[in-house]
């Protein structure tokens, strides 16, 4: 799919480009809150939250591990209001082009291509995906796994533009911890993982 990035995914506008069409309300994200499904589905997958057979007395039967968290750190790479400049793009073949120059989204409205640059096709959505993980592993303090992130719609101005134009970018809130896992009942306490 084609997605909007946040701000510009309004007024039941759904998808855009060569996809458009309206979402159903249960599938209506914008292209930052796909890109944390996305991501938060690999903690899912990556920790052990899959299935497990035999875990009960008697015949082999499906069902989850229990797990928990515990130590959890809430991390926000941010300076200057900008995290998406931190992290350019190591193999951006055209400089300030307004075009995947970043690891993380940044629609500068300096450039022509902005407008374009609100309509996320399939394969800049793969390319934000694999830089959030980057971001995301970059900042992963140590001991401690992902649990979780947040990717609120960003914005904000510049002080050469008029104060109606706005730049868009990722702006990734993550959150680590210590996963424990427990083959016994009653859980542990659990500290939830935030969103």
């Amino acid at each position: 799919m084609h997605w909007w990035w946040g701000f510009f995914n309004t007024n039941g506008r759904g998808t855009c480009g060569p996809s458009t069409g309206v979402v159903p309300p249960n599938v209506g994200r914008a292209a930052n809150t796909e890109l944390a499904s996305e991501a938060n589905n690999r903690f899912l997958a990556l920790n052990n939250t899959g299935l497990f057979i035999g875990c009960t007395a008697g015949p082999p039967i499906n069902c989850q591990i229990p797990w928990y968290v515990v130590n959890v750190e809430i991390v926000i790479p941010e300076m200057f209001g900008i995290p998406a400049i931190l992290y350019p793009n190591p193999n951006d073949d055209v400089l300030n082009d307004n075009c995947r120059d970043y690891l993380l989204y940044f629609n500068d409205p300096h450039f022509d291509n902005f407008d374009d640059k609100a309509c996320i096709p399939p394969d800049d959505m793969d390319f934000y995906y694999d830089g959030l993980i980057d971001v995301m592993n970059d900042n992963r303090p140590s001991g401690r796994d992902f649990i979780s992130v947040n990717v609120p719609n960003k914005w904000g101005t510049f002080s050469d533009l008029p104060p109606n134009v706005f730049f868009y970018e990722h702006g990734p809130v993550f959150s680590y911890g210590t996963i424990i896992e427990s083959l016994v009942n009653p859980y542990p306490s659990i500290e939830t993982p935030p969103m």
